[in-house]
């Protein structure tokens, strides 16, 4: 899976337009995200029913190029910049965004299960091109640890976002932002977070 990754990594998210507050009053609204009892329930169920290690293999075998059928494959694709590794899953279904927010979380407490904190989740509306786009975004950062220089980064900052523009899942992308200088260690191998992330 390693060097498959390796192999498929290409440009593909670009920055987001920052949007000042008076804008944000006018167009859209940013708020804090939270899940439901029923929600958490289906999730738990989700994973407790073999559905979401199903979709884990789906997911590495499209990464694998081992689906055997396009159709139903979902699609995945890679970013890789100075500073920032990534990638986004979309074609689960445009529909209904309940499997990509079931695998959303799943990211979150696996990450929360390696040595981060969660700094935030928020739900954003915004206005662009006069359609509503809504954004559901985790935030994680490495857990609190020593200032002593250089600091552990572990993957660097994680930020995992569902994009909903005009009602329609368009994808979920996970990004990690990582430092340089001699501030930090080395941030790991994101190939490794992939891996932990994508296990069955």
């Amino acid at each position: 899976m390693k060097r498959s990754i390796k192999h498929k990594i290409k440009s593909f998210f670009q920055p987001s337009k920052i949007t000042s507050k008076a804008d944000n009053d006018k167009k859209g609204f940013s708020k804090v995200l939270t899940r439901s009892d029923d929600f958490e329930a289906q999730y738990n169920n989700w994973k407790s029913n073999g559905d979401a290690a199903l979709m884990l293999k789906l997911l590495r075998a499209t990464i694998e190029g081992s689906t055997g059928s396009e159709e139903s494959s979902p699609g995945f694709d890679f970013y890789n910049l100075p500073g920032a590794k990534g990638f986004s899953v979309y074609g689960l279904s445009a529909t209904d965004p309940g499997n990509y927010r079931f695998l959303m979380d799943l990211f979150k407490e696996r990450l929360l299960e390696m040595d981060y904190r969660l700094y935030s989740s928020t739900i954003e509306q915004k206005t662009k091109i006069d359609l509503p786009h809504t954004a559901e975004c985790h935030y994680l950062k490495p857990a609190a640890r020593s200032t002593d220089k250089p600091m552990e980064q572990l993957y660097g900052n994680v930020l995992i976002e569902l994009e909903i523009p005009d009602g329609r899942v368009k994808q979920l992308k996970l990004l990690a932002t990582h430092y340089t200088g001699y501030d930090y260690r080395p941030v790991r191998d994101f190939d490794e977070l992939m891996v932990n992330l994508l296990e069955g």
